[in-house]
């Protein structure tokens, strides 16, 4: 399988540069009987899975969510999986999901789901 990478022109911050997976073998995306989503998941021969990923300082790179895993909110793409790591980073914090939830005046906001551990003290 090869690997290569473009630009993700919704580039979620400022000094970052996201940039979105791509991948030509044997098997590819094919959504069957939906042209419309065909044509977004495959171009030019490669398979957009959209995978994002962040290029390090030292030219590695660095997962950093899925591109139907961004949450808009005010112009905003917010990674999931940032708000999740942050709360992991909680020793009272069990488990997380995020999610986005209908807005009126941002579109979207962020909406967490806590499970605290059983011996959790502190709140959150």
């Amino acid at each position: 399988m090869i690997l290569n990478y473009i630009l993700h022109e919704a580039a979620a911050f400022v000094d970052e540069i996201d940039i979105l997976l791509a991948v030509r073998g044997p098997t590819g995306v094919i959504y069957w009987g939906r042209p419309e989503k065909q044509e977004l998941a495959v171009h030019d021969g490669w398979s957009l899975p959209g995978d994002v990923f962040v290029r390090t300082e030292d030219d590695r790179f660095e997962y950093k969510s899925r591109r139907d895993d961004l949450i808009f909110s005010s112009r905003y793409n917010i990674p999931g999986t940032e708000v999740e790591s942050v709360l992991q980073d909680r020793d009272e914090v069990y488990e997380t999901a995020i999610v986005g939830s209908p807005d009126e005046e941002r579109g979207t906001v962020v909406k967490a789901f806590v499970v605290r551990h059983r011996t959790g003290k502190h709140s959150l």
